[in-house]
This record gives structure tokens, sequence and C-alpha cells, in this order.
């Protein structure tokens, strides 16, 4: 995971960017785990250096990982015992455009539901995970 600090004009605070180009046939819920983690754990530290560097510099990054770790819990399983809609788990298991159009037809999918079906395609029916980013750029005349 690439990131990087993009400063005030003050320089007394930051903004954390977190970005990744291309994700690609990866095991979902370990790949959202451990960016979670990475995020909360770099989080983590960006606080504490806000309020004492030195202190922050004292510290190593497995120390913020176990506080990430600690503060994270159990906050995946609850993706578990989100009910997915089961259209969407019906559409997993056709190849048939005109039946994945009915399937669709007036469905939606609300956040936590959308990572409980990523979750339940990959434990379920074994699928894996990729993303990919693109951009389109418009030229100016």
């Amino acid at each position: 995971m690439d990131t990087r600090l993009i400063w005030d004009d003050d320089k007394k605070g930051f903004t954390r960017i977190f970005s990744e180009e291309k994700i690609e046939k990866v095991n979902p819920i370990e790949y959202y785990k451990k960016v979670e983690l990475e995020k909360r754990a770099l989080g983590l530290r960006d606080i504490l250096y806000a309020q004492n560097p030195f202190l922050t510099s004292l510290l190593d990054d497995n120390f913020f990982e176990k506080k990430a770790k600690d503060i994270l819990g159990d906050f995946f399983d609850q993706f578990e015992k989100i009910e997915v809609p089961q259209n969407f788990l019906k559409l997993l298991e056709t190849t048939k455009k005109s039946v994945q159009v009915k399937l669709l037809k007036g469905q939606s999918l609300n956040p936590d539901q959308l990572m409980a079906l990523i979750f339940k395609s990959y434990e379920d029916f074994g699928m894996v995970y990729s993303r990919y980013l693109f951009e389109k750029i418009k030229q100016w005349n």
C-alpha cells in the first residue's frame, strides 16, 4: 500500500493519503484485514506524532500494530452476520446475462452488505478479489 503525507499550509498538521493501483486475485478477507490493520497502525502513529514527536520516535512498528489489532478486535466478524439479499447470492451461481439482469432489477446493497457479499463470494464460491483503478484524462483545447 502506498501512503503519502500532505502537509497543511501552516505545517502544523497533515492528511495521510492511502492508495493502491492494482489488487489482483487475492483472498478479500485477508486483504482487507491487512489493509485496515496497516491504516489503523499508521493512524495511531500519526496521532501520537502530532502530540509528541519524540515519544513516537521511541516506539517501533510492532507497538502500533499491536494497538491497532486491539482496536480492530473482531471488527471483520460482523460481516459474517450481515445478511446479503438472496438475489446477489444467486447472481454468483449463474453465467446467463438475461438471468443476471433479472436478478439485479430493483436491487441495492449498502456498503456493509457489499463487503459481506465480497467475503461470502470468497468463502462460499472460492472467488478471489481484484480491483483496478482507471482514470480517463480529457484533453482540453
